[in-house]
């Protein structure tokens, strides 16, 4: 793409005025924010909330989580949707992969992948040598 080409966008995709015409949202690095990185204390007290608000007011889990998110300084009903559904896994009420299943798997996933390299690199090595070993000397 040249500096004089329009720019091709999907349809619907918003767009902002900026110094340089109208762009997509997308590029204006000021939208976008790091993930907050919450205290297992803080998300213990988040759900406990919630269970408190679904018990005492008998409403669905997703109204319970934007009523605590908005107590809690604004966090985002589904960042606490997720950690309440995830949550219930974790207890066994509900079915999924808990939490330490997950951790055990992401484990055993990247001992796989470095046994699997060491497995390339012996392979390699032997079919160097055994090819090195095969050759006739010239002394």
């Amino acid at each position: 793409m040249t500096c004089d080409s329009p720019l091709r966008l999907k349809r619907g995709t918003p767009l902002r005025s900026s110094a340089l015409g109208f762009v997509p949202t997308y590029f204006h690095k000021e939208d976008r924010t790091i993930p907050q990185k919450y205290s297992p204390e803080f998300k213990a007290k988040a759900l406990q909330l919630i269970e408190e608000r679904i018990r005492a007011e008998q409403c669905s889990g997703w109204a319970a989580c934007a009523a605590v998110g908005e107590a809690l300084g604004g966090i985002s009903p589904h960042t606490l949707r997720n950690w309440w559904k995830q949550s219930r896994v974790d207890r066994g009420e509900t079915p999924g992969v808990s939490t330490d299943e997950f951790e055990e798997m992401r484990r055993l996933r990247r001992e796989n992948l470095e046994l699997r390299r060491a497995n390339e690199i012996l392979r390699k090595a032997s079919a160097f040598f055994a090819a090195e070993h095969d050759r006739p000397t010239t002394r």
